[in-house]
């Protein structure tokens, strides 16, 4: 009778794979250390995750729910990148000890995080509004779909003087998702500060308020709105753009 007996090492084989390997911001994915054992006996098993963030640099992911050669995660920015597995089998000696007796470290896995694309559209208003001169005159800008409940947004207003339609709109005031507040050239130039106000009507509408409107405050005025999102990190990120818009909000005539 002839017998072999062979290393454990050499029945052992680890791979690294995930069935979400491209994700969105905010979503969970999964990576799936696999280990196969080509015998019986249990043997205590060791399996640790590395990982390589996109750009260099290097860190731990976020801990999520796992169970055996498994690990879980929310995608965000810091979450793309290469992962690895690498395994260690254990062996119990007669006087009570561990020692290894074997390591495997899998194939590298890439996960791609991308942001989500923007559903954010605003309500189109082309209207022609005619004033008296020293009056109150108010356009809004309002948001019929965003990417998420919780976006929030930085509302630039710009005016064009006139009727030419080939002149840039310049930038009269700007509000910040974080509620930052800056005049534009525009309002500088035109000594509107004192008369202009911009102001949250609610979380989808914003209003622009001329007070006291003189004859040279005549154009056209326009808004633009950029979304902003939270990652699972808390840092503030813009969702990816499916087209940027200036929108009409309304033609002024002062009289």
């Amino acid at each position: 009778m002839s017998i072999s007996v062979k290393a454990v090492e050499s029945s052992f084989f680890i791979s690294a794979s995930s069935r979400t390997p491209s994700v969105t911001y905010g979503d969970s994915f999964d990576l799936q250390c696999i280990v196969k054992l080509h015998y019986t006996p249990s043997v205590p098993i060791t399996v640790t995750w590395r990982f390589q963030p996109q750009g260099g640099g290097g860190r731990v992911p976020r801990p999520g729910n796992s169970d055996e050669g498994g690990h879980a995660a929310l995608g965000g920015a810091a979450e793309g990148g290469t992962y690895q597995c690498s395994a260690q089998l254990w062996r119990r000696s007669y006087d009570n000890t561990w020692s290894k007796i074997a390591n495997r470290t899998s194939n590298l896995l890439g996960i791609n995080v991308l942001k989500p694309v923007s559903k954010l559209r605003l309500q189109k208003a082309n209207q022609s509004l005619s004033f008296l001169e020293d009056s109150r005159v108010r356009v809004n800008c309002s948001i019929v779909a965003q990417t998420s409940p919780d976006s929030q947004h930085t509302v630039l207003w710009y005016a064009r003087k006139g009727a030419e339609p080939d002149s840039t709109p310049e930038l009269l005031l700007k509000i910040s998702h974080v509620s930052g507040f800056e005049y534009g050239a525009y309002a500088e130039e035109e000594e509107l500060k004192r008369r202009v106000q911009s102001e949250r009507l609610s979380p989808q509408l914003y209003g622009l308020t001329l007070h006291r409107a003189e004859l040279s405050d005549s154009g056209t005025y326009y808004c633009q709105v950029e979304e902003w999102l939270l990652d699972p990190d808390a840092v503030w990120y813009p969702p990816r753009p499916r087209h940027l818009r200036i929108h009409t909000c309304g033609r002024y005539t002062a009289r």
